[in-house]
C-alpha cells in the first residue's frame, strides 16, 4: 500500500519529486515492520514444532485478513509535509496493520520444512535461519520498493487524483482477501 501513499504525496505536493523522495522512508518503515515479524518467527522457530508454526501462521494471516475486512479505516495524513522519520514511522505502522512480514512467514515455513525434511530433523522447527530471514526480507523490500515506485509514478503521471480516491478503498479489500487466501495456502504447505 506504500505506492498509494507515495502517489498521494506527489499529488498533494504537485510534484513528481515528492514521489521519489518518499520511497526510501516508506521502504524503510516497511523493511522494519517486515523484519520485526520475520525476526519473531525465527526466534519462535527454535522452540515451536513445524506443524504448530504452520497453524499459527495461518491463524495470523486469516486474522489479519478478517481484521482488514472489518476495520477499513486509516488515519489521515495532514496537509503539512511530513519528514523522513514521520513517513518511515507511518509506513511501519501501515505495514504492521496490513500484516507485512506475516506474508513472508509461509515462504520461510516452506524453506524450513524443506530443510527439516532434507536434514531429517522433525522434532523442532529451525523456522529458517536468521540469514535466510534477512535475505527474504531484503529481497522482498527491494521488490516492494521497485513495484511501489513504479506504481506510484504511473498513478501520478497517468491516472491522477480522481481514480486514486476511488481505487484506495477497494485495494484494502483485495489485500484482506489476499491475506485470507495466503492463510489457506499456508495450510497446504507439506511438512
Amino acid at each position: 500500500m506504500g505506492w498509494l501513499l507515495a502517489a498521494a504525496l506527489g499529488l498533494q505536493q504537485k510534484s513528481e519529486h515528492a514521489i521519489w523522495r518518499s520511497l526510501l522512508p516508506i521502504a524503510t518503515g516497511h523493511f522494519l515492520a517486515t523484519g520485526l515479524i520475520v525476526l519473531a518467527g525465527v526466534l519462535a522457530g527454535s522452540v515451536i514444532p513445524l506443524h504448530h508454526a504452520k497453524a499459527v501462521v495461518a491463524i495470523l494471516l486469516f486474522g489479519f485478513g478478517v481484521y482488514r475486512l472489518i476495520v477499513r479505516t486509516h488515519p489521515k495524513l495532514s496537509a503539512r509535509r511530513v519528514n523522513f522519520r514521520e513517513l518511515a514511522f507511518w509506513s511501519f505502522l501501515m505495514a504492521s496493520v496490513h500484516g507485512a512480514g506475516i506474508m513472508l512467514l509461509p515462504i520461510l515455513l516452506g524453506m524450513s520444512a524443506a530443510s527439516q525434511h532434507h536434514n531429517m530433523h522433525h522434532h523442532a522447527m529451525a523456522f529458517s535461519s536468521l540469514q535466510q530471514g534477512s535475505i527474504a526480507v531484503t529481497i522482498h523490500s527491494m521488490a516492494y520498493l521497485l513495484v511501489m515506485g513504479t506504481t506510484a509514478w504511473i498513478f501520478y503521471k497517468h491516472i491522477g487524483a480522481i481514480l486514486l480516491r476511488k481505487v484506495g478503498p477497494s485495494l484494502d479489500l483485495i489485500w484482506a482477501y489476499a491475506l485470507i487466501l495466503t492463510a489457506a495456502i499456508t495450510l497446504l504447505i507439506p511438512l
